[in-house]
C-alpha cells in the first residue's frame, strides 16, 4: 500500500511537533507546510491539517491580540482554500484545528457537536473559521473541536501549576463551572481515529468523555503535584485582572460530549482526570 502524505500547517507548534512525531510513527509521510510567504504547491498531498492560529492564552486580548487571533485562523485557511483549488484531485481529508469554545455554555447537561453557537468573541472566531472550511477540494472535512489541552510537556497545564509550587494553587471562579479536557495523548490517538474514519465528517468535538467541575479539576492538579489547593479566585476578580478574556476563557462553562467519536469506536488511553495527570502514565 503506497504511503499517504499528510502536510501539517503549524507543525512547529507544540502539538504540531507531537503530531508530526505520532503520525510519523504510524507510517505516514508528514510534511511541514508554511504560509508565511505564499503556500507551496500542495497537488501530491492525500491529507492536510491545520493547525495554525495565534496563541489566545497568552497575553491579554488588546485589539491587536484579537486582530492576530482572527486573522491567523481566518486568513491562513483562506490561504489554503484558495491553493487546494489548484488541484485536480480532491484532498482525501482536510482537517481543520477548531475549539469547543464554538458553543453555548452548558452545565449538568451535556451537549455535543449539535450545540447551538454561543456568544462573544471566541464563539465568533470558530463559527467564521469554521465557515471558512467549507467547500474546500476535500473529500471530507473534519473540524475537530479541540477542549482543553493537558500536557506536562508544555501548553496550559505548565503555566497552571505555577502557582500550586507555592502553596498559591487556587479555584478560578465557580465550582460549578464544567471544563471539558483532552489528554495530549488521546488528542493525538483520536486525530489518526478521524484520519481512518471516513464516517466523520464535520465539527467533532475532541474531548475526554468526563469532563469535570472546576473545583475538582483545581483540587486533582493540586494531587498531582502534592501541594494543597487552598485559595479561590471570584468570577469578579478574574474579570477585573484578564477582561474579555478571563470572562471567555476562564469562566465560561463547557459540559462538553464527543458523540460522533463515540459513535464511531473512538478509544481514550487515559479518559480520567487523575490518570491523565499522572506524566508518566497520562499525558507524557
Amino acid at each position: 500500500m503506497e504511503t499517504k502524505i499528510i502536510g501539517i500547517v503549524g507543525a512547529s507548534g507544540f502539538i504540531g511537533k507531537e503530531l508530526t512525531a505520532h503520525l510519523t510513527q504510524l507510517g505516514y509521510q508528514v510534511r511541514p507546510i508554511s504560509v508565511r510567504k505564499q503556500v507551496p504547491n500542495l497537488d501530491d498531498l492525500d491529507i492536510l491539517i491545520n493547525l495554525a492560529g495565534e496563541n489566545i492564552g497568552s497575553g491579554l486580548w488588546t485589539k491587536a491580540k484579537k486582530r492576530r487571533i482572527y486573522d491567523s485562523r481566518i486568513e491562513v485557511t483562506r490561504l489554503l482554500k484558495k491553493a487546494l483549488e489548484k488541484r485536480e484531485r480532491p484532498l482525501e481529508l482536510f482537517l481543520s484545528a477548531s475549539a469547543i469554545g464554538y458553543g453555548a455554555e452548558s452545565y449538568t447537561h451535556p451537549t455535543d457537536e449539535s450545540v447551538a453557537k454561543g456568544e462573544g468573541f471566541l464563539s465568533d472566531v470558530v463559527a467564521d473559521w469554521e465557515k471558512e472550511t467549507r467547500d474546500i477540494n476535500a473529500k471530507r472535512v473534519v473540524n475537530g473541536r479541540f477542549g482543553w489541552v493537558l500536557s506536562w510537556k508544555g501548553g496550559l497545564l505548565p503555566q497552571m501549576a505555577l502557582p500550586y509550587y507555592f502553596f498559591l494553587g487556587m479555584q478560578m471562579g465557580s465550582k460549578r463551572r464544567m471544563i471539558s479536557w483532552i489528554a495530549l495523548g488521546d488528542l493525538l490517538l483520536q486525530m489518526s481515529h478521524i484520519i481512518n474514519n471516513e464516517r466523520l465528517d464535520g465539527p467533532v468535538n475532541i474531548v475526554s468523555p468526563y469532563p469535570v467541575t472546576n473545583v475538582t479539576f483545581a483540587k486533582e492538579v493540586g494531587k498531582a503535584l502534592n501541594r494543597p489547593c487552598w485559595f479561590t479566585m471570584p468570577d469578579w476578580k478574574i474579570k477585573l485582572l484578564m477582561g474579555e478574556k478571563g470572562k471567555e476563557l476562564i469562566l465560561r462553562s463547557h459540559n462538553i460530549q464527543s458523540k460522533k467519536l463515540m459513535e464511531t469506536g473512538a478509544i481514550w488511553k487515559t479518559p480520567h482526570l487523575y490518570e491523565a495527570l499522572m506524566p508518566k502514565d497520562g499525558i507524557e
